[in-house]
This record gives C-alpha cells, sequence and structure tokens, in this order.
C-alpha cells in the first residue's frame, strides 16, 4: 500500500511525455473527444474547487477552534482568501518561486518539532501490534492512499509550464516519497506521544502535538511552530488548486485569459 502513491508518478510521467504542452483538462478533449472530454474535463474542475473550498474551511474551523475563537470564520476566510486571489492573479511562477522560498523555513520547523517531542514518546502507546490483523491495515490504508497522494493529480494541469521537463518524473518522484514519510513520521508521532486512542478523537492531533513540548518547564506551548508550518504549507496547496481550478474553467469555456474568472470563483469559495 505504501508503494501505490508512487505509482501514479509512472502514470503521471507517461500522460506528460504522450502530450508535453498540453494541461489535463486539453488532453481530456483530445483523447476522449469534445464532449466527453469537457464532462471529464468539468469532473477534474470540480474536485479541485471543492478541495479548495475544504482548505478555506479548514483554515476557518482552525483558526475559531484554537487561536481566535471570538472572530467570525467569514472574517478569517476572507482575509485568507484575498492573500490567494493575489497569488493566482499574479501567476504560476511567484507562486512557485514562493514555494522555493519557504521551503528551508518548513524543513527547519518541522525538524524542530520532531527533536523537541522525542522526550515525550512512550514506545508503549503501540502495543498491541496488529491486534484485529492485517486486514483492518489494509483497509485503512485505502482513505490513505487517496488523500492526499491523489490529490496530486492537480499537478498535471502545470507540467506543461515546467521549464527543465528531464527533471519531472525525478521530482515528482521525490515529492510523493518525501510527503509520504513526513506523513509516517508525523502519524508515528502521534501514536506514540498522544496513544491511539486520543489520537483518533483529535480533529487537529498534530497541534496537541506541539503543545505536549515542554523542555525543563522552560519551553513550552511552542504550538506557534506547527501553526507557521500548516499556514505556510496549506496556502502553497490552497493557492495550487485555486490556481489550476480557474485554469482548468478557462480553457475548457476556451477563454484567452484566466483571470476574469479569478475573483468571481473567490466570492464562490467564501
Amino acid at each position: 500500500m505504501a508503494i501505490a502513491p508512487l505509482l501514479v508518478v509512472f502514470l503521471y510521467d507517461a500522460l506528460r511525455k504522450s502530450y508535453p504542452d498540453l494541461t489535463l483538462v486539453e488532453y481530456s478533449q483530445k483523447i476522449l473527444g469534445k464532449w466527453l472530454g469537457i464532462a471529464i474535463s468539468l469532473l477534474f474542475i470540480s474536485y479541485f474547487f471543492i478541495t479548495t473550498a475544504t482548505y478555506l474551511r479548514e483554515i476557518g474551523d482552525f483558526m475559531i477552534s484554537h487561536i481566535m475563537p471570538d472572530t467570525p470564520i467569514q472574517v478569517i476566510m476572507i482575509l485568507f482568501m484575498s492573500v490567494v486571489l493575489m497569488a493566482a492573479s499574479l501567476g504560476l511562477e511567484p507562486l512557485a518561486r514562493s514555494a522555493e522560498i519557504f521551503f528551508p523555513f518548513v524543513v527547519l520547523l518541522l525538524s524542530s518539532l520532531i527533536i523537541l517531542l522525542l522526550p515525550e514518546i512512550k514506545f508503549q502507546n503501540l502495543q498491541p501490534v496488529w491486534e484485529g490483523g492485517l486486514k483492518p491495515v489494509i483497509r485503512g490504508s485505502i482513505p490513505f492512499i487517496v488523500f492526499p497522494f491523489i490529490e496530486s493529480v492537480a499537478v498535471l494541469m502545470i507540467l506543461p509550464f515546467v521549464s527543465q521537463k528531464d527533471r519531472i518524473r525525478k521530482s515528482l518522484f521525490v515529492g510523493q516519497l518525501l510527503a509520504g514519510i513526513v506523513l509516517i513520521i508525523i502519524t508515528m508521532l502521534a501514536i506514540l506521544v498522544l496513544g491511539p486512542e486520543l489520537t483518533a478523537r483529535q480533529n487537529y492531533p498534530i497541534y496537541m502535538l506541539a503543545k505536549k513540548i515542554n523542555i525543563a518547564n522552560f519551553m513550552t506551548r511552542l504550538e506557534a511552530i506547527l501553526a507557521i508550518i500548516w499556514f505556510i504549507t496549506i496556502f502553497i496547496r490552497f493557492s495550487l488548486f485555486f490556481y489550476v481550478t480557474v485554469l482548468g474553467l478557462a480553457q475548457t469555456l476556451k477563454l484567452q485569459d484566466y483571470r476574469p474568472l479569478v475573483f468571481p470563483l473567490g466570492i464562490l469559495l467564501i
């Protein structure tokens, strides 16, 4: 099951090589014909749009639950959406460069969080291993594969704009691999520190992990580290999904520019 998300990379790379200058929406119509291709394209666009709306709601829920409980959720969503609208209007290159700039900070903060949690680990929380057999483990792995790894289908909308095309396959493979490693580490930490029952009950178990950090009663309540990591990463994903939504809709409608759709779709998201 852990290998399945990596196999998707070969499918993406094969599609990219077959249609190097076309996006997912464009070659869907080329492969399936005009009307069926448009129908399939609209399904993908709907998926991108719903995923983007989910990110926006998650941001609002997180803020009013843990950080700003007295602030109306609409205010938080409008403020965050304003930044995403700006990112989508500027285009793909500024978004990619911002992700490149933020990446070292995310790695540094995440590494610090993991190191500071090591004293809180309790290995007995892993027991019993495979209590219900292998079948529940396999059944639980299927949603883990679909979400979030299959979300990477959004990259098929931006691969034609990549300049170093000879590095696409390697980059996709490394990206999927690193994402899987990070998710496994965070999941293991949540179980080792919080225990399986508390982890299963929490909507934001990693945020509870950050609250557990206590170094000599001096370094405590470092959940701000986690909040910064989460805001940076969800901003990049949110902006990317919103960008491919408006780009895909513009290509389906045969528009010359996607930017006239940015503000109306942003209003619909809110």
